[in-house]
């Protein structure tokens, strides 16, 4: 039977620790392509930043922006931001002399800051951070992500209003969508494909909503322990060659 297979980036198919690809799992990729299954990416990353990665991996169809974006056999099928009035009120709604915060509104690993403050507390490493004064956040009609100079013990005094986040950096509070699944459901349609042929892997909190019941699903070893318990088998991790032999182990290769 044909598999659909979707693939965190991050901690599932690259390690953190090395910053690669191992040849394991460039050759799981490559094997589970030829014998027919279908290999897609599943991630928080923007979209423009995930179709550079699937361009390596020569993949042509990903899901980006933790859900919010599809795209399939290199075409965008939809990227959507944030809920736009949820994220005027969470950010009015902060001290930004105590948290200054960065958006990302445009398709690209850039953040805008409306405070000189946020560059100083928070230094540009993946994304570069563009600095304007006069930028009001409530003038934006879509912000894809937010960044939050923030310690750990601070975030209980603030209102998320249900926006997810996650520790980006020790000092960086990352607010991004969680939804991956919907890029499956929506795949699924498109090729009209039963839950028994959803495969999925990953390793963190972002990649919990596609552990579903009805699907296979596939924890790294480095995993934190609920999405181990979420899913259907665990393999080893990421830098032990997890994913090759999660594939070897049920024939997919």
């Amino acid at each position: 039977m044909k598999k659909f297979f979707f693939f965190d980036i991050d901690g599932t198919l690259r390690s953190r620790v090395h910053d690669n690809y191992s040849d394991s799992t460039l050759e799981a990729l490559h094997l589970l392509r030829k014998n027919g299954h279908f290999v897609a990416l599943a991630t928080g990353r923007i979209q423009d930043d995930a179709k550079d990665l699937a361009k390596e991996l020569d993949v042509e169809s990903f899901i980006s922006d933790g859900g919010n974006a599809l795209t399939v056999n290199g075409e965008l099928i939809y990227h959507d931001g944030l809920p736009i009035d949820t994220c005027h009120k969470f950010l009015n709604g902060l001290d930004p002399e105590k948290y200054p915060a960065a958006v990302v509104i445009d398709n690209a690993r850039e953040r805008h800051a409306n405070s000189l403050l946020y560059k100083k507390v928070v230094p540009d490493e993946y994304y570069k951070t563009f600095t304007d004064t006069s930028l009001d956040f409530n003038d934006l009609d879509k912000i894809y992500k937010i960044f939050l100079g923030v310690s750990s013990g601070d975030r209980f005094s603030i209102d998320f209003h249900g926006l997810t986040y996650f520790w980006y950096e020790d000092d960086t509070m990352l607010i991004e969508p969680v939804n991956k699944e919907r890029g499956i459901f929506e795949m699924m349609k498109r090729y009209g494909v039963n839950d028994d042929q959803i495969v999925v892997f990953g390793d963190g909190k972002n990649d919990e909503a596609m552990f579903r019941p009805e699907w296979m699903s596939v924890a790294m070893g480095n995993s934190h322990q609920k999405l181990k318990n979420l899913s259907k088998y665990v393999t080893d991790s990421v830098d032990d060659d997890g994913i090759y032999n999660a594939c070897k182990k049920f024939g997919w290769i």
